[in-house]
This record gives C-alpha cells, sequence and structure tokens, in this order.
C-alpha cells in the first residue's frame, strides 16, 4: 500500500515537469502494527516516514458499537439518564460521558487484555487435557471459556470495523486484519500535518489549531446580505394568485 506524503503532491522536478516518483510501499502488518505511520517531503529529494503519533490534545468522546453487546451498558445508558436533572438534550449526552467511561474502564475493560486472559486460560486446560484426561467441570469450563473468546472476537470486529467506517463487507465476516488496515489508512489520509497559509506552509501543530480557529471564526462572524445567482438554473417562478 502506498503511504500518502502529506506535504507535498510531487517528489521530483524538472522545469516544468512533475512527478510522484519517490514513495513508501508498506504491507497491511506494518499498518496494524505502526498505526500513526505519516510520510513527509523535508526537500526535493528527501521524504521521511514517521511511525511517532503528535499529541494533539484531548480525543473526542466516541461511543462504540460494540458495547451494545454487553448486558449492561444499556441498563447503565437507561438508568443515568433518568438520573439526570432536567436540561437539553446534548447537556445530558455530555453529561453521560462520565459515567459511561468509569463503566468502560472498570467493567467492560480493554478487548486485547480479555483475549490474552482468556486464551491463556484455554492454553493451560489443553496443556493439562495432552496429557490427562479432563473431567466434566474442565471441560464444561473450555466451552465456556471457548464461547467467550468468540464473543470478545465479535467485539473486537465490530470495533474495528467501525473504526474503520468499512461498509462493503457483511456482517459476520472476520477479517479484522483487513479493519485494522482500513483505520490506520483512514486516520493516515485525515490527519492534518501541515497547512498552507497565504503561500507559507506551516507545520507546528500549535499554529495548525490556531489557522483553523481563525478561519471558520472568520467565516462565521462574516456579516453582510449573502445573495445567490440562480437564474442560469432556469426555474419556473410562481406567483402568489392572491396578489
Amino acid at each position: 500500500m502506498d503511504i500518502k506524503i502529506q506535504n507535498k503532491k510531487f517528489t521530483w522536478w524538472r522545469s516544468n515537469s512533475a512527478s510522484k516518483i519517490d514513495r513508501f510501499l508498506v504491507t497491511h502488518d506494518w499498518l496494524v502494527q505502526f498505526q500513526n505511520l505519516n510520510a513527509r517531503c523535508r526537500e526535493k529529494l528527501a521524504i521521511i516516514l514517521n511511525t511517532e503519533a503528535e499529541d494533539s490534545g484531548p480525543k473526542p468522546f466516541r461511543s462504540l458499537n460494540c458495547w451494545l453487546t454487553h448486558p449492561g451498558f444499556k441498563k447503565l445508558v437507561q438508568t443515568e439518564w433518568h438520573n439526570l436533572q432536567m436540561g437539553s438534550t446534548d447537556q445530558k449526552l455530555t453529561a453521560l460521558k462520565t459515567p459511561i467511561k468509569e463503566w468502560k474502564k472498570n467493567v467492560f475493560g480493554d478487548i486485547e487484555e480479555k483475549l490474552t486472559s482468556i486464551q491463556f486460560e484455554l492454553k493451560k486446560l489443553d496443556a493439562f487435557g495432552s496429557a490427562n484426561d479432563l473431567n466434566e467441570m474442565q471441560l464444561a469450563r473450555r466451552r465456556a471459556l471457548e464461547a467467550h473468546q468468540w464473543l470478545w472476537l465479535g467485539r473486537k470486529e465490530r470495533l474495528w470495523r467501525q473504526l474503520s467506517r468499512c461498509k462493503n463487507l457483511k456482517e459476520g465476516d472476520r477479517s479484522t486484519k483487513y479493519f485494522h488496515a482500513k483505520a490506520s489508512i483512514r486516520r493516515n489520509t485525515n490527519s492534518i500535518s501541515c497547512l498552507l497559509v497565504n503561500g507559507r506552509t506551516i507545520t507546528n501543530l500549535a499554529d495548525i489549531k490556531r489557522n483553523i480557529v481563525r478561519f471558520y471564526k472568520t467565516l462565521y462572524s462574516s456579516q453582510g446580505p449573502i445573495s445567490v445567482d440562480l437564474s442560469f438554473l432556469n426555474l419556473q417562478v410562481l406567483f402568489d394568485v392572491h396578489r
């Protein structure tokens, strides 16, 4: 897969000709291992591949679809919603973030840690079963662990399906590695590592944020009537019959 170069469209120039000759090609395994891959062109003949993520500040709260598979999530939201004082819907949704974050940390937990723990217990049982016959209790525990493992694998798949926003595979297809790669590509494509302002390239993260905020403040604070010419559409004119 071709890693997009953030701040340059071309890497080779000669007179009025330009082309993207230099590039980084990586495998899906690389995208899963290094989820913050980004490439920049320092000079005309130097492109740099970086694997470190810049701290862009607090991350926005995001509700995850995999939480809906937990029987306690809907009950938590319902209880907390009824306990909230009167207010607008957006105020209530904001207030819900704190209890949901605590529930995610203390009840739902980390998916990878859950899977690692389950797989460790399965390996212990399998190691014991290779030398001894498992009794009924141990067999029942192994079946329960396998069912639990499939449950958490499904939650992991739903998580990465949501992060990748991939709609072209049917529900039930287990391609988590593919979703990892899609999510990494989206993160790389949507990240803003440089900004062109008045002909000057800005790469400092704090300066990028200030210029974006300034741009939209100016855009939404502009005053005066806005006229739009729709005459080229040749629309039919409706007349007031009571006039």
